[in-house]
């Protein structure tokens, strides 16, 4: 249980830094 709550929580941080990566590149431009 513990494991797919960590699992989880990489998961959602890695879609929110791919988000402000995108939401960078675009303010840049």
């Amino acid at each position: 249980m513990t494991v797919a709550a960590v699992d989880r929580l990489v998961h959602h941080a890695t879609i929110l830094e791919m988000n402000v990566d995108s939401y960078r590149r675009r303010r840049s431009r």
